[in-house]
């Protein structure tokens, strides 16, 4: 925990935003990647458990989380990031934006909600939003693209 508590003070003096993208399958993250602004961090994870630890590990300021994986789903990830920072900014991506997927998103408090394919419009307007919190010109809490 201690190296989280060193991350989460890093955040507040980082120039530009950490972003962690969680997602298992690799075409949809080589498209994800590939409309990021190059100068932002990157940190991947092809899991929910990997994507755990570098939540720990890099308090980072965005987490782009697939819904859909093996193993632990990215609602249990989300709830997670909440549990633990609750700055925490957790956007999810899906390819399925129903109902009941989006209310799920919304009780773990994401802040962004992306369907599948990834609009570089959908990605950039929650980078915004973070931007936007971070800078003081919107209120903290937020929401964007349906969540």
């Amino acid at each position: 925990m201690q190296a989280f508590e060193i991350a989460t003070y890093a955040r507040s003096t980082r120039p530009l935003p950490d972003i962690l993208i969680v997602e298992d399958q690799r075409v949809f993250l080589q498209v994800f990647r590939a409309v990021l602004p190059r100068d932002f961090t990157l940190h991947v994870a092809m899991d929910a458990a990997t994507g755990w630890k570098h939540y720990l590990q890099h308090a980072p300021d965005i987490a782009f989380i697939d819904v859909q994986m093996e193993g632990i789903d990215g609602h249990t990830l989300a709830a997670s990031i909440r549990a633990l920072d609750g700055n925490a900014f957790t956007v999810m991506v899906t390819a399925n934006g129903d109902a009941a997927t989006l209310a799920r998103a919304r009780a773990n408090e994401v802040r962004g909600f992306v369907t599948k394919p990834y609009s570089k419009k959908k990605i950039d307007a929650c980078i915004a939003l973070f931007l936007a919190e971070r800078d003081g010109i919107v209120a903290p809490g937020s929401r964007i693209n349906g969540a």
